[in-house]
């Protein structure tokens, strides 16, 4: 080996340039709708104006007619399957009934795109409009219109408990609650209502789809598991997966939302028809009218609680709604829906949490589903609850904190329980902003009776005024991502310049995932990190590769363990040669002398799979905020972050990835918001669906608590979703301490600020 080339010692830990840097930065790096094949035509969907309607008749000669169409489809055109990822719920095309808003009606196939427009202009479709549901609440009720008639004969259905319009019902906890609410001094309960965000990637969906003369399909696409794609378009349409190619291109944002099967089988029938590639590009009004979103819904909870500050159980009810669809989901549900009783110590507590059709658009992933809509109604009830029995927010998460040893709060078994480290951690990082949690908001507060309801209740008067008109309030709150599993292969190759190939099968959706694993391999081989080259397989291609996607909190763990494995393989096969290359007097030889010395290159190659981990990142975080009581203004001022995440690989990257899911808590706490009414989306472009920008946000405080190593290499955890859950809530908590109002729905936009400071 040569030493001065770095070792695992020295690059482990170190900032580390990603390799995909300066083809991005020069526009080099080809994403799925840079890509052109001879011949190849345009697609676009006419979609439903309606939420909820029976179509009567499609007229489609008009749309044929015109010069330049090469094919237009409707649902009896196409294989009449349903379709999805575990629960198979969602046509192709809507064949007989819209379900939402923005529903594929039909599909057109020309030319160029400029003809595209005249020809869904000449598509005539008679609707008959029904009635619709839109509140997840009421379409559980008796009588509410139902939004799949025939949902007990779909494949894939779970448990929904006979109620109407459910599509998934799932429970976990332990103990006796009813035993544990008698047995409390006191019993508060809080509803909270959560709204519908979009995960804000740059890069629209786009699919291409080639089929050959042979019946060889080739697929480009913004999808962040190619392998998985190619399972789905094999199950889900019949294809022989050996006559499928899922190329790897680099995905423009993902967030989750480009997980699941979007254009790419209608791009695949309008090839078969035409005998060209085809290429669908969403517009961006498209992907807020019809892509996924997090899901709104709401949470109740109920906590009992001793006059000593000890909770002693928890009881939780959980309404989300999934949209007309749950064909994105893999689990049906929202898994989020485990992390209702947060990161503390409960003997008695109980979930439930119902996944509801309405005619909507449908709910998906984003960014570690569910936990940001139950964290926040979590962590603000801990503070509620503070406030009315007088303590300091952060002592009454302390009394209550899950230590190393303790059963998770639903009976989960948990490794490495850093929470207590990683909540002080924070609180020694904001001494100022602290300071202005360590009072009790009221002086004193009886444990008798409910306490303030929401919307209504006080946490008592302003903090800290900085001036007439604006006043300061700081908010902690505490969230935990437990490290993702799955399934990944990777191999790795010495060549006679001594330099390594990495081959791996993982998508480069923006996390900077091929600067870490390169980063694994080297310090595995005692290289530098420029001496290590990614190549990115795709499905279906040589070397054949397996890797279940970017995403869940996995890649570093699993693709990143695969990749170090490989590496080790290869460097054990290299000591081998080397010891005889050395020879008896024992010399240090290169990589590239070992390799030499045998005429051929080295290589090592492993399959790593995780199942359910037990290892859990926990992170707090401190949030400072300034609002104008005039205007009912926030302003997020500052937020101190510390996280949990074993070993640090490169600081840069994992505080990249930390600040930026904090970003997007800080949206969706006082910015985001998909707006439908009656079904329709009035909000469907960047200029009208508010994001934060870097005026927005100040520069966060991020720290790193490396206390429970992980199953990842040299100890490594998950990142990706760890940083977006309690920023929502520290937030909020924030803006109570400031204006004495708490805010038990998002966005705490100024509005909503502003009536709640006259109400009071």
């Amino acid at each position: 080996m040569n030493p001065e080339k770095g070792t695992r010692t020295t690059i482990i830990g170190q900032d580390v340039v990603r390799p995909d840097a300066l083809a991005k930065a020069t526009g080099r790096a080809v994403f799925a709708g840079d890509v052109r094949r001879p011949g190849m035509l345009r697609a676009r969907c006419l979609r439903s104006p309606y939420p909820h309607a029976r179509i009567l008749r499609i007229d489609t000669g008009k749309a044929l007619a015109l010069p330049g169409v090469k094919a237009v489809l409707t649902g009896e055109d196409l294989d009449p399957r349903l379709v999805g990822f575990k629960l198979k719920d969602q046509p192709l095309l809507a064949r007989d009934v819209i379900r939402h808003a923005g529903e594929r009606v039909a599909v057109v196939a020309a030319e160029d795109p400029s003809i595209l427009e005249n020809a869904l202009r000449l598509i005539e479709v008679e609707y008959e409009e029904l009635r619709a549901v839109f509140d997840p609440v009421e379409a559980m009720s008796p009588g509410a219109p139902l939004v799949h008639e025939s949902l007990a004969g779909y494949k894939g259905l779970p448990e929904t408990g006979g109620i109407p319009n459910v599509c998934a019902l799932t429970r976990a906890g332990k103990g006796e609650v009813e035993r544990g609410m008698a047995e409390a001094d006191a019993v508060f309960e809080d509803v909270f209502e959560l709204q519908a965000v979009h995960q804000g990637y740059m890069e629209p969906h786009s699919s291409l789809v080639e089929v050959g003369p042979d019946g060889t399909v080739r697929v480009w696409s913004s999808h962040k598991a190619p392998f998985v794609l190619r399972s789905h378009l094999a199950g889900n349409l019949g294809i022989p997966p050996e006559k499928i190619v899922v190329h790897n291109p680099y995905v423009g944002g993902d967030f989750g939302g480009k997980g699941f099967l979007m254009d790419e089988p209608l791009c695949y029938y309008l090839s078969l028809a035409t005998g060209r590639p085809v290429r669908m590009d969403m517009s961006r009004d498209e992907e807020f009218i019809a892509g996924t979103k997090r899901h709104p819904g709401q949470v109740r909870i109920k906590t009992g609680v001793m006059r000593d500050g000890t909770i002693v159980a928890r009881d939780v009810a959980i309404v989300f709604n999934s949209g007309a669809y749950a064909s994105a989901k893999p689990n049906v549900t929202v898994v989020g829906y485990k992390s209702a009783c947060g990161v503390y110590r409960i003997p008695h507590t109980r979930v439930e949490a119902r996944c509801v059709y309405t005619h909507t658009s449908p709910g998906g992933h984003v960014r570690a589903p569910g936990d940001p809509q139950v964290f926040f109604a979590v962590e603000h009830h801990m503070d509620k609850i503070a406030a009315r029995i007088g303590l300091d927010p952060v002592e009454f998460r302390r009394r209550n904190l899950l230590r190393e040893g303790d059963e998770g709060p639903v009976k989960e078994h948990w490794t490495g329980i850093v929470a207590e480290q990683t909540m002080d951690a924070a609180v020694k990082a904001a001494p100022a902003m602290i300071s202005a949690l360590a009072a009790p908001a009221v002086s004193a507060a009886s444990l008798a009776g409910p306490g303030p309801r929401p919307g209504s209740s006080q946490p008592g008067s302003p903090e800290s005024a900085t001036g007439t008109h604006r006043s300061r309030g700081a908010g902690i709150a505490c969230s935990q991502r437990k490290v993702g599993g799955g399934e990944s292969e990777a191999m790795v190759t010495l060549d006679r310049t001594g330099r390594a190939l990495l081959y791996t099968g993982a998508s480069e959706s923006g996390p900077g995932c091929h600067g870490v694993l390169r980063q694994i391999v080297a310090a595995e081989l005692g290289l530098a990190a420029d001496e290590v080259d990614v190549v990115v397989v795709g499905a279906g291609q040589e070397p054949a590769l397996y890797d279940k996607g970017t995403g869940a909190s996995r890649v570093t763990h699993v693709s990143g363990e695969a990749a170090r494995r490989a590496a080790a393989q290869a460097r054990e096969r290299l000591l081998e040669r080397a010891g005889g290359t050395a020879g008896s007097s024992g010399s240090i030889v290169s990589v590239a002398e070992a390799v030499l010395a045998e005429g051929e290159t080295v290589d090592g190659r492993c399959r790593y799979e995780a199942g359910e981990t037990p290892y859990t990142c926990f992170t707090s975080q401190v949030a400072e905020v300034e609002v104008d009581l005039e205007t009912g203004q926030v302003k997020l001022t500052a937020l101190t972050s510390t996280n949990d995440v074993g070993v640090v690989l490169n600081p840069s990257a994992a505080e990249g990835q930390i600040t930026g899911g904090a970003s997007m808590g800080a949206g969706y706490a006082l910015f985001e918001e998909i707006v439908e009414t009656d079904g329709l989306t009035r909000n469907p472009s960047f200029l009208d669906y508010r994001m934060p920008t870097a005026a927005d946000l100040p520069s966060f405080k991020t720290l790193f608590v490396e206390g429970a190593p992980g199953p990842g290499p040299f100890g490594a955890k998950g990142i990706g979703e760890l940083g977006v859950s309690p920023t929502a809530p520290a937030i909020a908590n924030a803006v109570a301490k400031a204006t004495g109002c708490w805010f038990d729905s998002l966005p705490i936009t100024p509005e909503k600020v502003w009536r709640a400071l006259r109400k009071r």
